[in-house]
């Protein structure tokens, strides 16, 4: 299978793959977060494509399959359900990778042309706040630093199970 390189997202590609404007709007977000696994709304389905397809079938068990199936220039293509996305998203990130949410920001009903599309969150294993998608057994922190004028460093930590605490003495 033959890839379109995410080097040449020129209208004619050196090897003369032609990007829709879609794909243009995808690989334009897909430079800006490189490290990323990049779930892309079209539809009523979160796609990825390359081996962002590659990899999230292979972690998730899911089909594989490729957009522009004519000719050589073959894109691979896995998506998931938007209104199923969390559960997948929440098994991604529980296996240590980042997700890029893009959304269609955009009136899907009125608009002529492509859709408008932005960044809309970043997932990591780090940054998991939904409690939907932490598991019930896991224990999460939260931790602040906060100096004060006296040059004492106080720190706040609260496990998501339980109350604030405040430490007795600064640090």
């Amino acid at each position: 299978m033959k890839h379109v390189s995410p080097k040449d997202r020129s209208a004619d590609g050196e090897n003369g793959a032609r990007l829709t404007p879609v794909m243009r709007q995808y690989w334009e977000i897909k430079e800006k977060y490189p490290d990323t696994i990049l779930f892309f709304r079209i539809g009523d389905f979160y796609e990825t494509f390359e081996s962002d397809a590659e990899l999230i079938s292979r972690e998730l068990e899911i089909v594989l399959t490729s957009r522009s199936k004519s000719g050589d220039n073959r894109i691979p293509l896995a998506g998931v359900p938007y209104h199923a996305a969390d559960g997948y998203i929440a098994k991604l990130v529980g296996k240590g990778f980042k997700v890029a949410i893009v959304d269609q920001v955009g009136d899907t009903k009125n608009t002529k042309g492509i859709v408008k599309r932005e960044l809309v969150r970043v997932i990591t294993p780090g940054t998991v706040i939904d409690s939907a998608m932490l598991t019930s057994s896991a224990s999460s922190c939260l931790l602040a630093l906060c100096p004060d004028q006296k040059n004492n460093l106080w720190v706040f930590c609260c496990d998501r199970r339980s109350r604030p605490r405040l430490p007795e003495y600064p640090f």
